[in-house]
């Protein structure tokens, strides 16, 4: 573990014991249970995320930030339904939240609803056009919507907002090669490299258009 991530556990953890102090102090103070179960979220215990995250809601119901926590704790659990039902509810209350819409069209990603995610990351970035989350995220729903074209613009505007997006470049690859844009995949496959070398799909991929390359210029 490199000294940044073991310093956010850390933190973590010092935040999960007062988290503890305070449910002790005041177990029925929203806050702190919706803390508690960001907190867990954040640290990958999803279940107890749920637990907490559900008191809170029955203290609050009409919350939206809580029900679209509930919705990430219940994809992260495998269930895709509930995590659905939460974000969708979470929309109804606040149209305008760019972040739900954005986490709704990524569970819909993982049901197979392509063109209703492509829907929901489209209204995110019309919340926030300086999204680039958003603006990634449609562009891999654009992608797997076998809309290959449209989907380099998305990600070319998540990396003009976001240079470092670890998503974003290796996904635009992907539309170029989609496009027969050889050179370019290319391009995106340094690129990613030079930020990540460790990124074993980007290198695997650009040697074999490298070879692809090789073998067409001999044929040639």
């Amino acid at each position: 573990m490199n000294p940044t991530s073991s310093t956010f556990a850390a933190r973590l953890d010092a935040a999960a014991a007062w988290c503890g102090q305070a449910r002790a102090a005041a177990p029925r103070d929203f806050a702190v249970q919706h803390l508690s179960g960001l907190v867990a979220l954040r640290s990958g215990r999803a279940g107890e995320a749920v637990q907490f995250l559900t008191a809170a809601r029955r203290l609050q119901p009409r919350a939206p930030s809580t029900l679209m926590c509930l919705g990430l704790a219940w994809n992260a659990l495998g269930r895709p339904a509930d995590a659905e039902a939460m974000l969708r509810e979470a929309a109804r209350l606040a149209p305008g939240a760019h972040d739900i819409q954005s986490n709704l069209g990524a569970v819909l990603v993982t049901r197979n609803r392509i063109e209703e995610a492509v829907a929901c990351f489209r209204r995110a970035v019309e919340l926030k056009p300086d999204y680039a989350a958003g603006w990634s995220g449609l562009g891999s729903a654009l992608l797997l919507a076998g809309r290959a074209g449209e989907a380099i613009g998305p990600h070319t505007r998540a990396l003009e907002l976001d240079p470092k997006h670890p998503k974003a470049r290796f996904n635009r690859a992907q539309a170029h090669l989609a496009c027969h844009r050889v050179a370019e995949a290319l391009m995106d496959f340094d690129a990613q490299l030079a930020f990540d070398p460790d990124h074993l799909e980007a290198r695997s991929q650009r040697l074999f258009l490298l070879n692809y390359l090789d073998t067409e210029s001999r044929a040639a």
